[in-house]
């Protein structure tokens, strides 16, 4: 057996213990790293906490709601679970970002005012943003003790009431008024006043009235009051839920303080994200005043709404205190010559109805003339009691042979609510006679050319203005070569200039000579286009209706459908159906009627003129005769 035994030198042995040493070193270094870095906040997602602004509160108290993160984020938090129990009254959020010693920071808040639906320890869950979630929280939510409560009522107040047409129940649709006051005394700092959402039933507010005094019980209040009108959509019991009213008032701190919430680690240094509500809409007054948040609410109202009744016998049902109609025509009668549109604006004004509930009117039709409803519109206003809707519908007519006719009478049946009558609204028949439009002629046309000679007098017409226009453009040339010889004897720069321009102009008249001799003619587009409208191919109908459009207006080319429809004088819905139906999702699954189309361009594409102006400009004069 050998043994060898290890004798180490002093110089091996001091290398040794100074390896050892370093090691050690190391070793302390990247505990310390390790140490420093685990104390560093986490910046690799962002941190999501919620905080309640106290965790009691009484049933009609509101309480604020905190969401805070530490991180740049573009979503916002779900606050669908909140429905189940709280009223969300009001959301807000803000942004903060900071730089200190060169490090950048990024906050956000969000705040939500809640009112608690019901008595008892309400769980609020865990609200979502992004990808993180909030912790639970818990409120307790009690009844106010009636002296608290009555103590308030001392100095605010809301009563709601209404107002039934010769205090009998309403019929459906039938306007019901109903109002809202607010009675407060000094004490009140601000308020927010909540109208009631009612099902099947639609509530509109009226203009609001000016504040004044009343006594009630032997104290002073000042009142706030405002109007509205409902209409109920079926019949049966309508029950109209309380109007609330929201508000801060003053009052006497109490010894116990509400619990404030608690402070976020990573924001508790800064002062944005410490309170950043803190003076909201019910914590205290626009000048900063702090009192006690109130909620206050009206009595809820029955209402029984009666059925349509059995005597009327109208095709709409109209319930109203007064329905007139009108015409532009009343006051001045627009001259009518074939092929040229005149436009009719008829107004229907409702009292007691709002604009949307009235019915388009049904227009008699009429063998010898054409009508295309264009225009409508829609608008309410209101006398400070009753609402009062207006509906106004613009007409063309376009007359295509020569005579003497009569419109037929346009008639309106609705329901008296003060005498329980039906009524009709009327405008009487209106005999017209038709002069011969421009370039057609005077001689009545025999059943077999009828038709073409609506066409063909439309043709006529450019045809002789197209003609017009290159005499007029010969002579021109002519009148300048005559300047140009004159002009040689005075300046020969400017015979130069004016030269260089006759040549341009008649480049372009070859040019133009040149297009319409390649180009289709106008007959042989009619032609395609009404072969299109009959066989109701949206496509090529608005292909061949564009390039007859351009050829008829070279001078003013539309570029596309709805340039074409705005420069019409009648038919320019029609020509919007068509564009829009071409871009619609389902226009291969939907089919396209041409016949309306086809009935338009037999007449004549007219373009507006200052003189239909003017009839719109004094029709519209007459729109609103009740005010």
């Amino acid at each position: 057996m050998v043994t060898t035994t290890l004798i180490l030198t002093p110089s091996a042995q001091s290398k040794q213990s100074k390896q050892s040493k370093q090691s050690r070193q190391v070793l302390i270094c990247v505990s310390l790293i390790m140490i420093f870095l685990s104390l560093l906040p986490n910046t690799s997602r962002a941190e999501v906490q919620a905080f309640l602004n106290q965790d009691t509160a009484y049933i009609d108290d509101s309480v604020t709601f905190t969401i805070e993160t530490n991180g740049k984020t573009n979503d916002n938090p779900d606050l669908s679970p909140l429905k189940k129990d709280f009223n969300i009254l009001s959301t807000s959020n803000r942004s903060h970002m900071s730089n200190i010693n060169g490090k950048t920071s990024f906050k956000k808040s969000w705040v939500v005012q809640l009112q608690p639906l019901r008595q008892g320890k309400i769980t609020i869950p865990a609200i979502s943003l992004g990808s993180e979630k909030t912790s639970v929280l818990t409120l307790t939510v009690s009844d106010a003790p009636p002296e608290i409560a009555a103590a308030t009522k001392e100095h605010v107040f809301v009563e709601a009431s209404v107002s039934l047409k010769n205090d009998k129940p309403p019929y459906v649709q039938q306007q019901i008024s109903y109002t809202v006051k607010l009675f407060y005394d000094e004490q009140l700092l601000e308020y927010e006043m909540y109208p009631p959402t009612i099902e099947n039933a639609v509530i509109e507010q009226l203009q609001q009235k000016e504040k004044y005094r009343l006594s009630r019980n032997g104290k002073n209040y000042t009142v706030i009051e405002r109007d509205y009108v409902i209409s109920a959509e079926k019949s049966g019991k309508l029950t109209i839920p309380p109007t609330i009213v929201k508000g801060n008032i003053r009052a006497k701190k109490k010894a116990k303080q509400p619990q404030k919430r608690q402070q976020n680690p990573f924001f508790q240094n800064d002062p944005f994200f410490n309170d950043p509500f803190g003076s909201g809409i019910f914590s205290g007054s626009i000048f900063g005043e702090r009192g006690k948040a109130i909620t206050l609410r009206s009595e809820p109202i029955e209402v029984d709404v009666q059925p349509l009744p059995a005597e009327f016998k109208g095709n709409n049902w109209l319930p109203a205190e007064e329905v007139v109609l009108n015409d532009s025509w009343q006051k001045k009668r627009p001259t009518f010559r074939v092929g040229e549109p005149v436009t009719r604006i008829l107004t229907i004004e409702a009292k007691g109805l709002a604009s949307s509930q009235i019915p388009k009117l049904v227009l008699p039709q009429v063998d010898t003339i054409r009508i295309y409803p264009d225009q409508e519109d829609n608008k309410n206003y209101t006398d400070g009691e009753t609402l009062i809707g207006v509906n106004t519908q613009t007409i063309s007519y376009i007359p295509n042979q020569k005579g003497t006719l009569q419109l037929p009478e346009i008639t309106l049946d609705w329901w008296n609510v003060d005498t329980k009558q039906q009524q009709t609204a009327r405008l009487p028949a209106i005999t017209i006679t038709i002069e011969a439009g421009t370039g057609v002629t005077t001689e009545t046309p025999s059943p077999q050319k009828q038709k073409a000679n609506h066409t063909d007098a439309v043709m006529t017409k450019k045809t002789t203005s197209a003609n017009n226009s290159s005499f007029l453009l010969i002579v021109g040339i002519l009148i300048g070569l005559i300047s140009l010889g004159f002009l040689l004897f005075k300046n020969k720069s400017i015979l130069l200039n004016l030269l260089n321009q006759y040549h341009h102009k008649y480049q372009k008249f070859l040019n133009w000579q040149q297009h319409k001799q390649t180009s289709p003619s106008q007959k042989n587009l009619l032609k395609r286009l009404q072969n299109a409208c009959k066989q109701h191919n949206a496509q090529q109908a608005a292909h061949y209706l564009l390039q007859w459009a351009q050829q008829q207006w070279p001078e003013d080319k539309p570029q596309n459908l709805g340039q074409l429809a705005d420069q019409l004088a009648a038919g320019s819905t029609v020509i919007r159906q068509l564009n829009q139906h071409l871009y619609a999702a389902d226009a291969d699954e939907v089919a396209w009627k041409g016949d309306q189309l086809l009935m338009l361009v037999n007449a004549g594409l007219q373009k507006k003129q200052r003189r239909e102006k003017k009839l719109d400009d004094s029709g519209l004069g007459t729109l609103y005769p009740m005010r």
